[in-house]
């Protein structure tokens, strides 16, 4: 144990003091008057131990406070141990930049400057690596700090990512080192420290340096409110702006722009720390897809598609069409107005001999769903809709996504009660906004499906209206209530339209990703080529080396996917959690470091290092057993006190 302020142990005759104010209690002798001895008889000896007993315990407990207490201001440390400095060389410095989006105006200003400070506190012979947050290897490995003025600027990724401590050490050996330190420069965000780190940091001095976070403005949220879209239709769009800089925002242009041209702009004011929501008009005259975004500024933008399907090819597998019908009318009903959809219907056993692509299929009965219909399907299809009959059975559904809910699943009839959608707790923000205050969905008959991370729309009662799934791009939508009018009026509602459209037409739908998320390819033989275009960069992949792990999206932009004669059309954007940011509390660090010190201003920090002590602190401990111990003392001499009365 070691003592940052041991001078402070110098009070430790201190503890002394109880021991010389029970003694000079029991000189402090009294004479008292009494008229007969025959009372001391009932006094018991085991009365007279016990209290002899409380006196003696008082007494270490009086005198341990004490210690604990001078102990606390002295500072301690558990196996603290001063820096070594006689031999530069076995000073080893890591640095560890956190190099995801929420840090880019940070590092862009400072990066240099950073580094600099950091390595001029180090001897020329110290050894320094640097490494970012993704990458597992050092961008600058093993160089003095000399090297410091060929440093070239760090490149930014769009993403999140957590600490790669793990990775960057892992294969290395630093046992030649004398004083170890790391030092994380970043914003802290939660995201860094989500993962545990597989590997020893007892012998690192752990140094954190907070970055600002950027700070700036962005679009939150998009929404195109048409149901469907056809060709020449007036599509309408609505988008959140946010202000999360210091200064408003006064007459600063939006601009939306549909395959390189300016069709459409708005006036933007909005208060610092303040978010707003602006709507566009516009139309499109050609079907296919097409690349859209927004704009604040040149450097501030926001990607999504449009595509305008010339059809769009459903499936509806059902052994009874009245199971089907009230689906089957809504479908009939938009293809009326777009002359777009294509509807076919099977029986289960005729689409097991189906060779024709969907874009999406819609199951209904689950009575008969097994592995070998089930994987028919999502080979013909990315979009599955299940809805349950007289049975809702999860055996086979639960095998492929790998879920917790076996067998079947209990019913639920209310006869002439009902129960209704919770609109609060629709987490689908698109879903949500087709259920208006006015038109309450009545359910009397459902199966109870319990609450997940999958749930999309709940009921009243907590039980999942409907989930949905996800698996290497495929898509499972599973309701707990069948489509009849029997089971709910939702077949009736307002709402049943546009739920169907964005669920099972689809004819609005963007393919939309953030930095980060995983692109699955399927229907693809192993040795076939996969190219990928984005903002005019062409890469080319074998399906053999995406099966499994998918092709990760990395930059925002515009993604096109070639491959076994399909064409695939996506965007992506930065990350909300880049832009939203949420700082890390000292529970979180905790779980990553056993200690760890911050440092507010890097020009002291040859200072900081000279007098640096490593190990844990021991006051907090030390307070708790304080604490415990005045207790226990308070108790017992209340029992004394009343024995005495």
């Amino acid at each position: 144990m070691t003592f940052l302020a041991s001078v402070y142990l110098w009070l430790l005759p201190l503890i002394s003091l109880p021991l010389i104010f029970h003694l000079l209690k029991k000189r402090n002798i009294k004479n008292i008057s009494f008229s007969t001895l025959r009372f001391f008889n009932l006094i018991e000896d085991s009365s007279l131990k016990k209290i002899n007993l409380v006196n003696i315990l008082l007494l270490i407990i009086r005198t341990l406070i004490i210690l604990f207490f001078i102990l606390i201001i002295s500072k301690p440390y558990l196996n603290g141990l001063s820096r070594d400095n006689r031999d530069k060389s076995k000073d080893i410095c890591i640095i560890l930049v956190d190099n995801s989006y929420s840090n880019k105006n940070s590092l862009d200003r400072n990066y240099k400057s950073l580094i600099k400070q950091i390595t001029d506190a180090y001897d020329d012979e110290s050894v320094i690596n640097i490494g970012i947050m993704n990458n597992d290897y050092f961008i600058h490995d093993t160089f003095n700090k000399n090297f410091n003025y060929e440093i070239n600027p760090i490149n930014i990724s769009y993403g999140s990512h957590p600490l790669n401590i793990s990775d960057l050490l892992n294969d290395a050996d630093f046992s030649m080192y004398d004083n170890k330190d790391i030092f994380i420069i970043s914003d802290m965000h939660q995201k860094l420290f989500e993962n545990k780190i597989d590997y020893n940091l007892d012998d690192w001095n752990i140094f954190l340096y907070k970055l600002e976070p950027n700070n700036d403005t962005y679009i939150s949220s998009l929404n195109i409110k048409n149901d469907f879209i056809l060709k020449d239709d007036l599509i309408e769009i609505d988008i959140t702006v946010v202000n999360n800089t210091d200064q408003d925002i006064e007459d600063e242009e939006i601009m939306l722009f549909i395959d390189g041209t300016n069709v459409a702009s708005n006036i933007c004011n909005i208060k610092s720390k303040n978010n707003a929501l602006y709507s566009f008009k516009t139309t499109i005259s050609t079907t296919g897809n097409h690349n859209c975004y927004f704009t604040l500024n040149e450097s501030n933008k926001y990607f999504f598609n449009i595509n305008i399907d010339n059809n769009t090819n459903i499936a509806v597998i059902s052994n009874s069409i009245s199971n089907s019908k009230y689906l089957l009318n809504a479908l009939e009903a938009f293809n009326d107005v777009s002359n777009t959809v294509n509807i076919q219907t099977f029986t289960s056993d005729e689409f097991i001999r189906n060779n024709l692509k969907f874009n999406s299929v819609v199951k209904f009965d689950t009575s008969d769903m097994d592995n070998e219909l089930l994987n028919r399907i999502y080979l013909f299809t990315d979009n599955l809709i299940i809805l349950p009959s007289n049975t809702l059975d999860m055996a086979t559904i639960s095998d492929y996504f790998k879920l917790d809910i076996n067998g079947q699943v209990k019913n639920n009839s209310l006869g002439n009660s009902y129960i209704s959608i919770n609109k609060n707790l629709i987490s689908d923000k698109n879903i949500k906004n087709f259920f208006t205050k006015d038109n309450t969905v009545k359910i009397y008959n459902y199966f109870e499906l319990p609450k997940s991370k999958n749930s999309i729309i709940l009921l009243d009662n907590n039980i999942s209206f409907l989930n949905q799934y996800k698996k290497n791009n495929k898509t499972l939508s599973l309701f707990s209530s069948p489509f009849d009018i029997e089971s709910s009026n939702l077949v009736i509602n307002s709402a049943f339209f546009p739920m169907i459209n964005h669920l099972i037409v689809q004819s609005n739908n963007r393919y939309n990703y953030e930095i980060g998320d995983t692109i699955f390819f399927s229907n693809t033989n192993i040795s076939d080529k996969v190219l990928h275009i984005t903002n005019n960069d062409t890469s080319t992949y074998t399906f053999g080396n995406l099966y499994k792990s998918g092709l990760e999206i990395k930059k925002p932009g515009y993604h096109k996917f070639i491959y076994s004669g399909n064409e695939f059309n996506i965007s992506s954007n930065i990350n909300i959690n880049e832009h939203e940011h949420t700082e890390s509390n000292s529970s979180d660090m905790g779980k990553i470091f056993t200690q760890y010190d911050f440092i507010d201003n890097l020009n002291d920090l040859s200072y900081i290092l000279n007098t640096h002590i490593a190990g844990k602190h021991l006051w907090r401990y030390f307070l708790y057993i304080i604490i415990l111990l005045i207790i226990i003392e308070m108790y017992l001499s209340n029992i004394y006190v009343y024995k005495n009365d």
